[in-house]
């Protein structure tokens, strides 16, 4: 007679997995943070408002019901206040159009 495996070792073994695989994609996640901080402040807070946008793209177009509908468009919103606020400040101080092309942010269209 042949012993199936406990429940118990298979559900340590798929936490075990999760945590590796969690833990690599915190480490590509720091290493993306830290490389768009050295670039510049700047950079950086481009590369937090486009994750954060990205993460409202996955999550949030998807769910019909609940605050996640409300929260993407919340988000949506603000982010276009954002990139209209770049793109007024740098016609107002004559910026060629290429550096204002750079600062933009994704949006959540």
């Amino acid at each position: 007679m042949r012993f199936s495996p406990s429940p118990l070792i298979s559900t340590r073994s798929n936490v075990d997995a999760i945590v590796r695989e969690s833990q690599k994609k915190e480490k590509k996640l720091k290493k993306a943070m830290e490389e768009a901080y050295k670039e510049s402040p700047s950079a950086f807070e481009r590369w937090v408002d486009n994750r954060l946008i990205l993460l409202a793209k996955e999550s949030c177009k998807r769910a019909g019901e609940g605050a996640e509908p409300l929260l993407g468009y919340y988000l949506g919103s603000e982010i276009e206040k954002k990139v209209i606020h770049i793109i007024q400040s740098g016609v107002r101080t004559k910026t060629d159009a290429d550096t204002i092309r750079e600062r933009l942010r994704e949006i959540y269209g």
